[in-house]
């Protein structure tokens, strides 16, 4: 059930099988997390209800209910990943009547649904889903996962007015990150075709990437000519004034205190939040296989510095 008046659920994971939804307790636990993941790992530690079998469930109707009231976010953050993204959203989530949905698998089960078929269903699902996480905070900022960029189109006809920022970096370095700790979209095979449409997973790992990255900045590219009022953002420009831009662009009056708490969580690690942040001083090398992505990089920064 979605709630009581002692308790609070809220919708989780999509069963895509028996199609019904799966709640989870959440009461008044903040999501503070830098990732959606993170926090349904901790509330089904603190609730044992969420560890219970049979899991709560309902029908997709217990949650269509909500979609004639939802209220669009107020920001969307876009990405192409290892780009600030995440700390970006927890520097503008450090105001209290804020809440950050950061990469929230529902989010992207539901849109990856609507993506194969975008009925009115399917999209109201969506909808009401987002604005049940709202949990009536003043204001909803949505970072997607990254593949949502090549889905941009569908998610601005669900929200056609709510601002947006796409944050992009120079490829060489977003690889370095991914070589680092790789991300699940950088696995050939891990993501569907649904989530990566057009990207070829039989193909050697470099290749993959190459592919994927310039996938990303092709989106980037055209978005930006048939939406102008979108603002891009480039890392290189630093974690302040990326907060600040995007404060600006979305409407965001920000007090003294709340730019102060911003600067402050600027200083440390997005996926880390105890350990100092610290960049890499020397230049990432380019390898071959993405070249193409590159040029386009190249390109983009040429757009909006002519």
């Amino acid at each position: 059930m979605p709630h009581t008046e002692a308790e609070t659920w809220l919708p989780v994971q999509w069963l895509p099988g028996e199609a019904l939804l799966r709640w989870m307790r959440f009461d008044e636990q903040p999501f503070t997390e830098p990732f959606f993941d993170d926090t349904l790992i901790r509330n089904r530690l603190l609730f044992e209800a969420n560890r219970r079998r049979p899991q709560s469930v309902t029908a997709p109707q217990w949650l269509l209910q909500f979609a004639a009231a939802a209220t669009p976010p107020d920001l969307l953050i876009f990405h192409i990943s290892r780009c600030g993204s995440t700390l970006l959203a927890q520097m503008l989530g450090t105001d209290v009547d804020t809440q950050v949905l950061a990469e929230v698998p529902l989010l992207d089960q539901l849109l990856m649904r609507a993506a194969e078929n975008p009925n009115e269903e399917n999209i109201d699902l969506l909808r009401a889903a987002t604005h049940l996480l709202r949990r009536n905070k003043k204001r909803l900022i949505v970072k997607t996962d990254c593949w949502h960029l090549l889905h941009y189109t569908l998610l601005r006809r669900i929200w056609p007015h709510t601002p947006a920022v796409v944050l992009y970096r120079n490829p060489a370095e977003v690889l370095r990150s991914h070589r680092k700790l790789p991300g699940i979209q950088t696995v050939p095979g891990m993501l569907s075709s649904t989530q990566l449409p057009g990207i070829n997973p039989a193909q050697h790992h470099e290749v993959y990437f190459g592919e994927l990255m310039s996938a990303f900045f092709d989106a980037v590219i055209k978005l930006r000519h048939e939406n102008p009022g979108v603002l891009l953002l480039n890392y290189a420009a630093g974690p302040e004034a990326l907060a600040l831009q995007t404060a600006r662009h979305a409407g965001f009056t920000l007090s003294d205190e709340q730019v102060e708490q911003i600067n402050s969580r600027a200083k440390f690690n997005a996926k880390n939040p105890g350990q100092a942040f610290t960049e890499h001083p020397e230049p990432a090398e380019a390898p071959s296989f993405l070249q193409e992505a590159m040029q386009k990089f190249h390109e983009l920064n040429q757009m909006l510095n002519p």
